[in-house]
């Protein structure tokens, strides 16, 4: 199975389980009439336009719904976000960068103001190019031998073959996001 899909599947469980949270623990009744107020709230600001009066009225009243509407949502939105936490740096060592190989030539970057110390093992194949507009320097590496030693924190690392990275928290988001969405039995009670 690719990272890919391994990906896909764990942003699939993790939206099923978002969606049963929210369901068992959130006050969808509520939560419906609440958001149907913020709409009309809005609306008043259009309609009342030359009245003062109502619009200071309403913008408390959508005020006060926001924060209704945050208590509504708070403790499911706590344990999926608690969560997320937990899975967070296993996800990361797994889908994020994985350590450079052997053999391998990659493009470092770094802010212009970093001076980096590369690790043992590490043989620096071209000189500093700087880009001032964008405060950054690179190097090109290539990895001679295998070395324990870690890059600095700051150093972004060229993309690689099969390579998704930063990208995989967006993609697990907006795939556990449609899940969610899906997940049958959220309506409105």
């Amino acid at each position: 199975m690719t990272r890919f899909l391994l990906l896909v599947l764990a942003a699939v469980c993790y939206g099923v389980f978002a969606a049963l949270i929210f369901r068992r623990l959130a006050k969808m009744a509520l939560l419906f009439r609440v958001a149907n107020r913020l709409v009309a709230r809005v609306m008043e600001f259009r309609l009342f336009i030359d009245e003062p009066a109502l619009i200071l009225r309403a913008q408390l009243s959508l005020i006060r719904d926001n924060v209704l509407l945050f208590r509504c949502i708070a403790l499911p939105l706590g344990i999926a976000a608690t969560s997320f936490l937990l899975l967070y740096s296993p996800l990361d060592r797994y889908f994020g960068a994985p350590p450079l190989r052997v053999a391998e030539t990659v493009v470092v970057t770094a802010p212009l103001s970093l001076n980096p110390v590369f690790p043992s093992g590490v043989i620096i194949e071209t000189p500093p190019v700087r880009v001032p507009r964008k405060g950054e320097v690179s190097w090109r590496i290539h990895v001679e031998r295998e070395s324990q030693a870690i890059f600095p924190s700051g150093l972004k690392i060229g993309r690689r073959d099969g390579d998704i990275r930063d990208e995989w928290v967006v993609l697990f988001f907006t795939v556990s996001g449609v899940t969610s969405l899906l997940v049958p039995g959220i309506s409105r009670k």
